[in-house]
């Protein structure tokens, strides 16, 4: 394949890089279609050259730093997940026995005494109540199992 050559191309491709065509050249450059080409390759060049100067690339070590950074920050995220969701399912658990701690105690509360000893021993001679110790056994129960999912993740164990 025959590539097409042109005395002046050089001198065109210097003018371009430089951004100091002459009346000679820039009309060369209009008239000639390689020249005209390596005008506007070298254009282009330049310009983008002088964008990339305005916003310099950062230092690699930098960018490595900041990349393993993440990844450690990543990594304890992942490794903490289980136990953030343990906690919350604590905390549910909490709330859900708190209310029915709640609803069985605040009716008996506002009963007079004879009401609550008398409900008191239909269900237990119904076989469905459950005893104040059983009941603060499970309202305490959420709390002290996250106590010890903190305490685990603190000390690593």
């Amino acid at each position: 394949m025959n590539v097409p050559a042109c005395d002046l191309e050089d001198a065109v491709l210097r003018a371009a890089k430089l951004g100091r065509f002459t009346g000679e050249l820039r009309e060369h450059a209009r008239t000639c279609a390689l020249c005209a080409d390596v005008a506007l390759a070298a254009s282009f060049m330049s310009s983008e050259s002088a964008a990339t100067a305005e916003h310099p690339l950062p230092d690699g070590a930098l960018v490595y730093w900041k990349s393993q950074l993440r990844a450690k920050r990543e990594a304890a995220a992942r490794a903490t997940r289980p136990i953030l969701l343990v906690e919350q399912a604590a905390w549910a658990c909490a709330i859900v026995v708190a209310g029915a701690v709640a609803m069985w105690a605040i009716p008996a509360l506002t009963a007079s005494s004879e009401a609550v000893v008398s409900a008191r021993a239909a269900a237990t001679s119904q076989g469905s109540g459950l005893g104040v110790g059983t009941l603060l056994a499970l309202a305490l129960l959420p709390i002290a199992l996250t106590i010890t999912v903190i305490q685990t993740a603190k000390t690593g164990n």
